[in-house]
């Protein structure tokens, strides 16, 4: 696995490293166009309490740029997907020092019973089962100047269904109607 870094000077210095020491060219070199387009991206999560009559409706919209709405879908779950990853050790902590103020134990049997919890394989399955059961309901990716006034609402399963119910009935009456 190549070096991941955050340090843009490293960075620059590894890529002149890969090209000159390594003999390797830079892929967009390769392709016949490399064109850039600015990409709208609404994220929508829907929190349902059910002590409230509506749902909390969470919409954050941002847009960054890229080649094709393909490299956007990968950067916006790459960054859902660490900041579920920072949210649920952020947990954990938080976990762990509730058990350690309320067990009255000392420090050592509370980080055994933790060592103990991380190291069983049912924890990691739903640890990452927690992190996929956080993910938005809704990801889109598109034009800017369309995606502006995008808005997602909730609906009343009950309302909705008798809506559909009395357009079909308009529409088969008025199809009557013609005939």
């Amino acid at each position: 696995m190549p070096e991941i870094t955050n340090d843009e000077e490293d960075f620059i210095k590894e890529g002149e490293k890969i090209e000159k020491e390594l003999g390797f060219k830079p892929l967009d070199g390769f392709q016949l166009f490399n064109g850039q387009a600015h990409y709208g991206v609404v994220v929508t999560d829907i929190d349902e309490d059910k002590h409230k009559a509506e749902p909390d409706i969470n919409n954050i919209k941002a847009y960054t740029s890229a080649p094709s709405p393909l490299h956007v879908m990968v950067d916006v779950w790459q960054s859902l997907f660490h900041q579920s990853i920072a949210a649920g050790l952020s947990a954990m902590g938080r976990f762990m020092q509730e058990a350690r103020e309320e067990s009255g134990r000392d420090d050592t049997h509370v980080l055994e019973r933790m060592i103990s919890m991380l190291q069983d394989e049912d924890f990691a399955v739903k640890f990452v089962s927690n992190l996929f059961s956080v993910q938005p309901e809704a990801i889109v990716i598109g034009n800017p100047n369309v995606l502006a006034n995008f808005q997602v609402s909730s609906y009343n399963h009950e309302e909705f269904s008798k809506n559909v119910e009395d357009f079909l009935k308009e529409v088969t009456e008025n199809k009557e109607e013609e005939e």
